[in-house]
C-alpha cells in the first residue's frame, strides 16, 4: 500500500474511496472494509486524517493503522492533514474537486454517520441525493452501524471507554482482536527478583491508550517468540508510594509528560535473559483484579501466584 499526505492532482484509474478516522481498524470498521472488495476493476483508496493537536488516546499509532489498512487490500492511503485550510473546505467542495476530479471516484464507501465538510454539513443523505443529481456519476454506499449483541455500537470511542474502565473483554470484542501495546523493555527497580517473579517493564508510546490499572493476562511477542504473562499496571503500591517514573517512547512526535504508572509483564513458566531495549508486542486478554496495597511482601507473594495460575488456565 502505497502512502501518500496530499491528495494528488489529478487520478486517471477509476477508484473506489472510503473516508475515516478508523482508529483501531476495528470490526465496524473491518465490516466497511468488506464492502470495497466486489470493485476489483477499481483502485482502492482509503482516506485518514492527521490531527497533531490531538495525538493522545489512541487505539492504534499511525504505523499500526497504516499495517492494518494495508492488510485489508488499500492500494492507496491519503492521510490528510487536518489543518485551518483543509477544515475549510466546504462538503460539495470536498465532494466534487477532491472525490470525483482529483480521485476519480467511482464508488464512495461510508459508515452511515458518516460526517465532512466544513462544520461537518455534508453527511450519508447529502450523498445520496448527490449521487442522483449528478445523473449517477459515482456510487455511494452508506454502510449500516454494526452493533453488539447488547445493541452497543461499535465505535472507536466506545472501545476507548471500555479500555479506561478496565473491560478489556467487551473492549476486545468489539476490536476483533486483542488490545495490543507496542514498547520497549526498560531497566526497572528490580524487585520482582528480590520475591521470585522477574518482570519485563516496559515504556510505551503515550499516544496510545493504557488500559486502567490492574492485573491482566497478557501474551508478549518478542522477537517472534510469544509467551503467556501477568501484566501489572499502576503504581506498585505495597513497595514503594512513588515509583520511578517511566519516560515516554522516543515514538511521540511532540513531548510527553513522564508518568508514574509502570507496566510489568512478568512471563510465566520461562526464564529469559535481560532484554532491556527489546521491542515487545503486549496483549491485553483478560483483567484479573485491581492493584491494591497489601500488607506485606508474603501476601503480595502469594497473591502473585494466584495471578500466575489463573494466567495458566487461561493460556489452556
Amino acid at each position: 500500500m502505497k502512502i501518500i499526505t496530499s491528495f494528488p492532482t489529478s487520478h486517471v484509474q477509476p477508484a473506489v474511496v472510503t473516508i475515516g478516522n478508523f482508529d483501531g481498524c476495528h470490526r465496524g470498521h473491518q465490516y466497511l472494509f468488506k464492502h470495497c472488495l466486489p470493485y476489483r476493476q477499481h483502485q482502492k483508496i482509503v482516506i485518514t486524517f492527521n490531527n497533531s493537536s490531538d495525538n493522545c488516546g489512541l487505539l492504534l499509532n499511525p504505523q499500526q493503522k497504516f499495517a492494518a489498512l494495508a492488510k485489508h487490500g488499500f492500494d492507496l492511503c491519503i492521510v490528510q492533514e487536518l489543518d485551518a485550510k483543509f477544515a475549510s473546505v466546504t462538503h460539495p467542495e470536498f465532494l466534487q474537486h477532491y472525490l470525483l476530479e482529483r480521485l476519480h471516484a467511482k464508488v464512495i464507501i461510508s459508515g452511515e454517520d458518516f460526517c465532512f465538510g466544513y462544520q461537518r454539513l455534508g453527511n450519508a443523505d447529502y450523498l445520496r441525493h448527490a449521487q442522483v443529481n449528478m445523473s449517477d456519476s459515482f456510487e455511494f454506499i452508506a454502510v449500516a452501524l454494526l452493533l453488539t449483541g447488547n445493541k452497543m455500537k461499535i465505535s472507536s470511542s466506545n472501545i476507548r471507554n471500555l479500555l479506561r474502565a478496565g473491560d478489556i473483554c467487551n473492549a476486545n470484542a468489539m476490536l476483533g482482536y486483542p488490545y495490543t501495546l507496542h514498547g520497549v523493555v526498560v531497566q526497572g527497580e528490580q524487585r520482582g527478583r528480590t520475591i521470585n517473579t522477574p518482570t519485563l517493564n516496559l515504556t510505551v508510546d503515550r499516544r496510545c491508550i493504557v488500559p486502567k490499572s490492574g492485573v491482566y493476562v497478557g501474551v508478549a511477542t518478542i522477537a517472534a517468540n510469544t509467551y503467556t504473562c501477568v501484566v501489572n499496571i499502576g503504581t506498585r503500591p505495597t513497595f514503594a508510594a512513588t515509583p520511578t517514573p517511566h519516560k515516554p517512547m522516543a515514538l511521540s512526535p511532540t513531548p510527553v509528560a513522564a508518568t508514574t504508572q509502570v507496566i510489568e509483564a512478568h512471563v510465566i513458566d520461562k526464564k529469559l535473559p535481560k532484554l532491556y531495549g527489546c521491542e515487545v508486542e503486549l496483549q491485553f486478554h483478560q483483567r484479573l483484579r485491581a492493584e491494591k496495597k497489601f500488607p506485606s511482601v508474603q501476601s503480595l507473594q502469594r497473591q502473585i501466584q494466584q495471578d500466575i495460575q489463573a494466567a495458566r488456565q487461561y493460556e489452556h
